[in-house]
């Protein structure tokens, strides 16, 4: 027994000393490959000794140099490599300073010196306490001041932020007539006197004098509207909010692009949220209900503003709920002593901002974020039961599912609201025709939502044809908080596989038809399926759907985080149960917002 020990033991140890063999080879392997030729855009940290000590793809390299350099640091360059050794050094000097304006993969826009195209090798440099670091080329964000451009052959080379991001502002795009980005016209005033500018030429208007302008009177230049009064609003007139022309805090930026005129809000991030926190929450909820508002909005605001999502009009996040819905119901006394008595709080995972999800109604469970859009699992949006007797059973199942819709006793923070429940029946017909009108421009934009099966019964991106005549459909795939993840759909010539809640919920829109809520109160013509938390049944020509909640279902639920508060809980023990494992953290003592 001890002879057959040692054997393995000595096995073991040959088939550990092969893998340290194997992989030392590899390095040096990889360590005798000699750089050659021009390495674009490196960061030299310093030069001396015939050493270079330089990010170079990412990367802290120290190289040989083929002659001694002093003097040099702290410098973007080209390094041009013969044998693994530097033969030249190409010093890009020439650097401008500007806020940035807009920017795209092809070109960045920059205060007073307009358009530049990206070299496609550019890089961005960051300043540290204790040097400067390379980031990722996504890191810019529209608004920053502290931005040094490096430009050669006309192109920008290399950027270097020389402070951290901040979160003080924030740029709104106004959405255009039919959900464009652009205007074809814009019509504003304001309630004080106001300047505007376009180039270097500036004039002045009075307050309630209407200034109006289109894209061809901009002749290719930005303009700019900024109240001279403090505290003074601009009525943006070519929009009306619930039939009301909404006024503005802070600026606006006005640019032309091809199909019309984009405009930008520019303002404090706080004067932000007073338009933001009645739009998303009803102001009856109280002060407690709007400050817990107020935090998310603030939080979810900031991280939105690392994303660069609208960053090619010049905009952070948009007035939509696409984002945030913005100004649709204007601030109020209310709304503004929330902001004002949460200034600056944001809550934080591991001193990060969190994307702070919310949304109106659950359905007695909130989803995992991976459960709705197929991301990597997130700590602090796992999801979980809301009931107030502590059930947490997974709903995976059908079976489970369907029983927990129809369990008429079940009890959770959100069982009160309307929207807890709801049912509504489409017809075979009409429904057919509508998934067949939507899914082409379902497929064509996001292909691997929609698979067809294949004789074998294997579902593979295929080319769509027609569904003929709508036969069955059924829920394929659950997370397990019961929110759907993927549907079949059986036609008589095809059959698809839809994945995604919401390009389900898109595609199978109640638009003609009444939903019943449980308080049987009744809603028409929505252009989503209240949620993706249902369950489907057909009866001769018509489907039944079963449902509860409104929203997608991922962090807070709105009407859950009021019925906390009315059972006493207060503003932070409701955001710490919606986002476990989170703090509250305020923003205004931390220097950067990352």
């Amino acid at each position: 027994m001890k002879a057959k020990k040692s054997m393995l033991i000595g096995s073991i140890f040959v088939f550990l000393l092969l893998v340290l063999c194997n992989v030392w080879l590899k390095n040096t392997n990889q360590k005798q490959v000699k750089r050659e030729g021009m390495v674009q855009n490196v960061w030299i940290i310093t030069a001396k000794d015939r050493q270079l000590t330089a990010w170079i793809n990412g990367k802290k390299e120290t190289v040989p140099l083929s002659q001694n350099v002093t003097g040099l640091e702290e410098v973007a360059a080209d390094l041009k490599f013969q044998n693994g050794i530097v033969k030249k050094i190409i010093v890009k000097e020439e650097m401008i300073k500007g806020t940035l304006l807009a920017m795209d993969d092809k070109y960045i826009e920059i205060e007073q010196y307009g358009k530049l195209p990206l070299a496609t090798s550019f890089c961005i440099y960051e300043k540290k306490k204790n040097g400067v670091v390379p980031r990722e080329k996504n890191a810019m964000v529209v608004g920053e001041k502290h931005l040094h451009f490096v430009v050669a052959a006309g192109k920008v080379q290399v950027v270097l932020r020389t402070k951290p991001i901040g979160c003080k502002e924030i740029r709104v795009l106004l959405e255009g007539a039919e959900g464009t980005p652009t205007w074809k016209q814009v019509k504003l005033t304001a309630d004080c006197s106001y300047q505007v500018s376009c180039g270097d030429q500036e004039k002045s208007y009075r307050a309630g004098q209407i200034f109006a302008i289109n894209q061809k009177q901009m002749g290719g230049k930005r303009v700019s509207i900024r109240c001279t009064k403090a505290g003074g609003k601009i009525q943006f007139l070519s929009k009306k909010q619930k039939g009301v022309v909404p006024a503005y805090r802070g600026s606006f930026q006005l640019a032309p692009y091809k199909k019309g005129i984009a405009c930008v809000n520019v303002l404090s991030l706080e004067e932000y949220l007073y338009g933001v926190i009645g739009s998303e929450m009803p102001i009856s909820y109280g002060l407690e209900a709007l400050k817990v508002q107020a935090v998310c909005a603030r939080s979810y605001a900031c991280k939105q503003i690392l994303q660069n999502q609208c960053a090619a009009y010049g905009a952070h996040v948009d007035d939509t709920s696409a984002y945030q819905v913005y100004n649709q119901i204007g601030e109020t006394k209310e709304t503004i002593q929330a902001v004002e008595e949460t200034k600056g709080q944001v809550l934080t995972y591991q001193d990060q901002v969190i994307m702070a999800y919310y949304f109106s109604t659950s359905c007695g469970r909130t989803a995992s974020v991976e459960e709705v859009w197929q991301e990597k699992p997130v700590p602090y949006l796992v999801g979980g039961s809301q009931s107030t007797s502590g059930d947490c059973q997974s709903l995976e199942q059908e079976t489970h599912f369907r029983h927990f819709i129809q369990d008429g006793k079940y009890a959770s923070y959100d069982t009160n609201y309307p929207w807890f429940r709801w049912t509504v029946a489409m017809d075979s017909s009409v429904l057919q025709a509508q998934i067949e009108g939507k899914m082409q421009a379902l497929y064509k934009e996001n292909p691997k939502a929609v698979l067809c099966k294949q004789k074998d019964g294997a579902y593979q991106k295929a080319k769509l044809g027609s569904l003929g005549e709508l036969k069955n459909m059924q829920v394929l795939e659950r997370g397990k908080s019961g929110v759907i993840k993927s549907l079949e759909i059986v036609g008589s010539t095809q059959q698809w596989k839809v994945i995604g809640e919401y390009h389900i919920r898109l595609l199978l829109a109640p638009m003609g038809a009444t939903i019943y809520r449980k308080d049987q109160s009744q809603v028409n013509g929505m252009t989503l399926l209240p949620s993706g938390f249902f369950y489907v049944e057909k009866k001769n020509h018509t489907y039944l759907f079963y449902g509860g909640g409104y929203g997608h279902g991922v962090g807070m639920s709105q009407n859950g985080a009021k019925a906390m508060l009315d059972q006493g809980y207060t503003y932070t023990e409701v955001l710490a149960h919606y986002y476990p494992d989170t703090k509250i953290m305020d923003m205004t003592a931390s220097k950067s917002l990352q």
